[in-house]
């Protein structure tokens, strides 16, 4: 999707606007998986109707879906339909990358190369780094 057609999609579905962002990388923290348990329960304490179905930590914000942050914007919720495919592809992402050292190495350069630039909107930072989500997705299919 070009920078304009980008724009134009953001400024329709995005609450509040386009968020210039400066994005910073940081390497593995053994917390994250205690905290996101945290989060999770959290989201299932408020969730008292039993409406998720499941909760999964998988990362980067895709169309389709709704998406809340906490005040802080340190946590990110993305909410899909259960039936929705690209849910599941994106677990699948996440699920290689823990397990290819060499998929996960190359993520990782191609984040902190992508984070060295100036971005109007995370979305923008997110989009660019479809360049290699997809091969990663396609790749891990085959295997």
């Amino acid at each position: 999707m070009g920078r304009d057609e980008l724009n134009a999609h953001l400024d329709r579905v995005l609450i509040g606007g386009r968020e210039r962002v400066t994005i910073t990388i940081v390497d593995y923290d053994p917390v994250w998986p205690v905290r996101f348990e945290r989060e999770r329960t959290r989201i299932e304490v408020a969730l008292t109707d039993g409406v998720a179905l499941r909760i999964e930590h998988i990362g980067s914000r895709e169309p389709a879906h709704r998406m809340f942050r906490a005040p802080q914007h340190d946590v990110h919720v993305h909410v899909w339909a259960d039936d929705d495919p690209e849910a599941d592809r994106y677990l699948a992402f996440r699920d290689r990358l823990r397990t290819s050292s060499a998929d996960r190495a190359a993520y990782k350069r191609l984040k902190r190369e992508l984070a060295s630039r100036e971005w109007e909107d995370m979305n923008h930072y997110a989009e660019a780094k479809n360049e290699l989500i997809e091969p990663i997705l396609v790749g891990s299919a085959r295997r």
